[in-house]
């Protein structure tokens, strides 16, 4: 129960976080995915999450609009995850 209950503050928190970016768009893009997702999601998924938002703001918001290239291959596939929940 306590493994659990740790997984379900994790999504709280990603959820909560991917929410609350800091500008409307990355809110929406980010918090959208994360929002409809996150039952869905493992433990490692929702980290690698949590490892994504640590990055600037404007740089995720390129990644997921395709502006920019995905330089870190550890979210390659998360970004084109979120890309093609957007159909982007």
């Amino acid at each position: 129960m306590g493994e659990q209950r740790s997984l379900e503050d994790i999504r709280k928190r990603t959820i909560y976080r991917a929410c609350h970016r800091g500008t409307k768009e990355l809110d929406w893009l980010l918090g959208h995915f994360v929002t409809e997702t996150a039952a869905e999601l493992s433990i490692d998924q929702l980290l690698l999450i949590d490892r994504l938002m640590a990055n600037p703001d404007p740089l995720i918001e390129n990644w997921i609009m395709g502006r920019v290239k995905v330089s870190d291959t550890e979210f390659t596939n998360l970004i084109s995850d979120i890309r093609s929940f957007h159909k982007l």
